[in-house]
Parts: C-alpha cells; sequence; structure tokens
C-alpha cells in the first residue's frame, strides 16, 4: 500500500476517536457514589419537615450543591451548576429544565440576599432537585 494511505487511515482513525471522545461526554456513576448521593438527598429531606428557616434555606442550597457535584462528575468537568445546567438542557425535559432554573435562582437570592424560604417552597424545591438528580444519576 501507498504510505499517502496509511496517513489517510491513520488520520481517520485519530479524527474518528476524538469524535466518540467528544460525543461521550456523560460519565456514569458507581453504585457506591449513587447510594450517597441518594444518602445525602435522605438526610436534605428530613431537615425540610422541620418548618425552619434556616433549615429551609440550608436544605435549598445543600440540594443545589449536590446537583453541582453531580454534574460536575457525569459532564467530567469543575465548571458551576448554572454553566453545567447549560450542557444538559437537551438531555432533560423542558418543563424540569425549567423549573431547576427557578430554584437554582432561589438558592442564589438565599445566598446573595439572605432572603427566606417556607418550608413549602423547600418541599417543592426537593421534588424537582430529586427527580433531576435521580435522573441524572441512573
Amino acid at each position: 500500500m501507498d504510505s499517502s494511505l496509511y496517513v489517510t487511515i491513520l488520520v481517520l482513525v485519530i479524527i474518528l476517536a476524538l469524535f466518540l471522545f467528544a460525543a461521550s461526554s456523560s460519565k456514569s456513576i458507581s453504585k457506591r457514589r449513587r447510594t450517597e448521593i441518594l444518602n445525602q438527598l435522605n438526610d436534605i429531606k428530613n431537615n425540610i419537615g422541620l418548618d425552619i428557616n434556616s433549615a429551609n434555606r440550608d436544605s435549598v442550597v445543600r440540594l443545589d450543591s449536590l446537583l453541582s457535584k453531580v454534574l460536575q462528575v457525569v459532564k467530567g468537568n469543575k465548571l458551576s451548576c448554572g454553566e453545567n445546567l447549560k450542557l444538559i438542557k437537551n438531555r432533560v425535559k423542558k418543563d424540569l429544565y425549567n423549573d431547576i432554573w427557578e430554584y437554582h435562582k432561589l438558592r442564589n437570592r438565599i445566598v446573595h440576599e439572605n432572603i427566606d424560604v417556607t418550608a413549602e417552597e423547600a418541599k417543592s424545591a426537593y421534588s424537582v432537585y430529586y427527580k433531576l438528580i435521580t435522573t441524572l444519576i441512573e
């Protein structure tokens, strides 16, 4: 065979490998890590029913932090929660995506504006975060 044919084949193989590497941007989560995440979700859920403003605020912040860590593992990066949420837009249902953004913005308001959070808001946030996180770790 001609050496240019070998070079062409080698270049095509490299391009294919890079394409496959880029296409597989999601990483799997180990069973142990999945169990840890579910345990953390359960711990957060137990705080919400206390109907104490600080517990409600803490729960939303902790949920967002957990989502951020899950997204970093799944996407294999160290980007912020907001940046990673943009990367998964096409991977989740539109309603869930919009809801999670609303609760992410609530988390930002809690941290930056020191707002109060009702038990109902915290329960609703938990439901949305739980749905997204469990979808991502499946």
